[in-house]
């Protein structure tokens, strides 16, 4: 396996994970990075730290960290922790998955390293346990031997039986709010955390039994000498009573009367005050827009003729000049001469003179060679019948030559009239082409100065319609400011109007209201003094007659309060006779099979003891036997026997929990050197159960059968 670290404490690391191995190396030089990677990788925290986020995050030296471990069959795991804008974001990755959530990936990691995170971080961090006092070691090992054993599910099966053998009445809702806390407990801490839980709820609900009973006890004390037998005395109280809350309730009433008429006949004024205030400002606003309409009557008029001349204005016409379209019409008219084809001709006389060079190859040229060879022939022999083949011959090649001439004459004559009539069509094409470059010039001219003539019209014009735009601009502006002044006096019209009016009716209306509350005021209403006396006669009957019976009833809540307190420490008693139980239970269960494996460490590491483990009645004792049969307890065992004693049983647990990846992470810097070879000596004994055993130490140390890793990085040396 290879671990790989980015991003945690000083710098990254990088370690091919052997079966045994030491890291061997001074302190700082970046041991523990291995170990918090290992931790962080297998729960997503460092247990140590804490679970949240930001408790982790203390080991990052970059924006994030992450550890990736490479496993034996090719297999790679990995978490992430990174800061954003938002808070942390953490990642797992697997790299079998090829899909799901994180939560999925997170699961799978989990399972590599145990059965849920109480039993993960037990097996990969022993210091709690290494550090632990004498008198806490057997409530250290309690708690993790009993965390080993069966789910949480079945845990709480287990204590509803045993509360069954004890029968008592626990209020139903506390009893499930209880074991639902419970559940949660055995789930996440184990049953040491949930007896430790119950224990101190079991102390709490005591100590509230004990204070809820001592103040029942002194209020009982206080109100004896006010209780009271006499019947007749406490019924004439109550009927008493009873007249002087009438009367009471009908003084008040009377006073809360004048008072709210008074109050509202203040309000009324201040209201009447504000709302002429405002009926005088909405006259004189009235008044100033009567003004600025008088001063603004003539605008209906002027919007009135603005809109007629606007009406009335018409954009003007482009037309173009006549002399401009006389021109065009000139060159229209004009016709281009057409100029003669001087490549036909040419190509005429080229295929005559083609011509000549073939009358070497005509049938005539053959018949003359043929007589030429008849001639050779009868002068080579001589005879009658040659001399008369001699004499056709000559006559053949006679009429051969006259048609070899004939025909050279006549291809002479039709070439020189070609030529001529080629050398006029020459003359005729220039005399073409002047004429026709004459009229194109001419007809250029004509254009040109018909374009001249239409855009002086077209400027003239353009100046006469940007008049005219400038003209129609202005009238639209002189419309629109008509129009808006017209709308806002229309506007401040409704709205002054609306507003004096609200202030009038406003005005109106509190003054009538005001002229109501003026009327005479109810008879009967008694001076502030009596009501007054009547109010403090009243108090003190109620407070002579009332002592007892408040006191009575404080006394009734107090039981009642004691009674669910009892109920609580009775509830939280039988939770915790149940985990000891159950905690008991788990470490007899599985003492012979603890006892075996541990016993063969100590003796692979040279120890002559066998240890022991007894639980009954809440009472855990564990320790080792000496040969002579002496037992000696965890708490009398010294610093170096301890530590032999902690990793032995912590590599015990982990071998029987049975995981897919069963790392031993052993943190042993106060070990001395005796301590350390023994300790070695003990899990080489039992190395081939574990996945991985990683002794950390900053001594140099001799360690046959295990890889000792003295430097750390990618170029990490290890000697074995």
């Amino acid at each position: 396996m290879k671990l790989k670290t980015f991003g945690i404490k000083a710098r990254d690391q990088e370690l091919a994970l052997e079966r045994l191995m030491v890291l061997s190396a001074p302190n700082g030089s970046g041991k523990s990075t291995f170990a918090e990677a290992i931790r962080f990788l297998a729960l997503g925290y460092i247990p140590s730290l804490g679970k949240r986020p930001h408790d982790t995050a203390v080991v990052m030296r970059e924006p994030s960290m992450s550890a990736t471990l490479t496993l034996s069959d090719g297999r790679v795991v990995t978490r992430s922790l990174e800061e954003t804008d938002t808070g942390f974001h953490a990642r797992a990755e697997c790299s079998w998955l090829e899909s799901h959530g994180v939560q999925r990936h997170a699961h799978e990691i989990l399972n590599l390293f145990g059965r849920d995170e109480q039993d993960v971080a037990e097996a990969l961090d022993i210091r709690q346990l290494l550090n632990a006092g004498a008198h806490q070691r057997e409530a250290r090992i309690a708690g993790l031997l009993s965390a080993s054993h069966s789910a949480p599910e079945s845990k709480l099966a287990r204590i509803r039986a045993l509360l069954l053998e004890r029968p008592s009445h626990h209020d139903p809702r506390a009893l499930g709010a209880a074991l639902g806390r419970l559940e949660a407990l055995l789930r996440d801490a184990g049953t040491a955390e949930a007896l430790a839980w119950a224990a101190e709820e079991r102390r709490r609900a005591a100590s509230l039994v004990l204070q809820k009973a001592k103040a029942r006890e002194e209020l009982q004390a206080r109100i004896a000498p006010l209780a009271s037998d006499d019947g007749e005395q406490i019924r004439r109280l109550e009927a008493e009573r009873e007249r002087l809350e009438r009367e009471l309730g009908a003084l008040e009433e009377k006073a809360l009367q004048a008072r709210l008429r008074e109050e509202r006949s203040e309000r009324l004024a201040r209201a009447l005050d504000a709302a002429r205030a405002a009926l005088h400002e909405a006259v004189a606003e009235r008044e100033r827009w009567e003004a600025r309409a008088l001063d603004l009557a003539h605008v209906p008029e002027d919007l009135f003729l603005v809109e007629e001349e606007f009406e009335r204005l018409e954009a003007p016409r482009f037309q173009e000049p006549p002399a401009a379209a006389a021109l065009r019409a000139e060159a229209d008219a004009i016709v281009l001469p057409e100029i003669p084809d001087l490549v036909s001709a040419g190509r005429r006389l080229d295929a005559l003179e083609a011509r000549e060079e073939t009358i070497a190859e005509s049938p005539w040229s053959e018949v003359a060679d043929i007589a030429e060879s008849l001639r050779a022939l009868s002068k080579s022999r001589p005879g009658s019948p040659m001399i008369d083949l001699l004499v056709h011959a000559q006559r053949l090649s006679q009429l051969a030559r006259q048609a070899l001439r004939a025909a050279a004459t006549e291809l002479r004559r039709r070439q020189a009239d070609q030529r001529a009539r080629a050398e006029r069509l020459r003359n005729e094409s220039e005399e073409r082409a002047a004429e026709r470059i004459e009229a194109s010039t001419r007809q250029t001219a004509l254009r040109a100065e018909a374009d001249r003539i239409g855009k002086e019209a077209r400027d003239a014009h353009a100046r006469v319609l940007a008049g005219f735009e400038e003209q129609r601009l202005d009238l639209l502006r002189r419309r629109d400011t008509l129009r808006k002044t017209m709308q806002a006096l229309s506007t401040e019209d409704r709205r002054t109007s609306a507003a004096l009016d609200k202030a009038q009716l406003l005005v109106e209306s509190l003054e009538r209201e005001r002229s109501e509350l003026r009327s005479p005021a109810d008879e009967g209403v008694p001076p502030e003094a009596e009501v007054h006396r009547a109010l403090h006669d009243v108090r003190r009957e109620l407070a002579s007659l009332g002592v007892v019976q408040t006191g009575r009833g404080e006394v009734d809540r107090l039981a009642q309060e004691e009674g669910r307190a009892r109920g609580s420490r009775d509830l939280y008693a039988g939770l915790e006779r149940s985990l000891q139980r159950l905690q008991e239970e788990e470490i007899m269960e599985s003492r012979e099979q603890i006892t075996a494996i541990l016993a063969s460490i100590l003796h692979a590491a040279g120890r002559t003891e066998t240890p022991y483990f007894t639980a009954a009645q809440g009472v855990f004792r564990i320790g080792w036997c000496t040969s002579s049969g002496k037992e000696i307890p965890v708490q009398a065992l010294s610093g170096g026997e301890w530590i032999l004693f902690a990793a032995g049983l912590a590599a015990t647990v982990l071998i029987l929990r049975n995981a897919p990846l069963r790392i031993l992470l052993v943190e042993a810097g106060e070990a001395d050197a005796h301590t350390l070879s023994a300790l070695l000596d003990g899990l080489r004994s039992v190395g081939d159960r574990l996945t991985c055993a990683l002794v950390l130490t900053p001594r140099a140390v001799a360690a046959p059968g295990w890889t000792v890793v003295k430097r750390f990085g990618p170029a990490a040396v290890a000697a074995r």
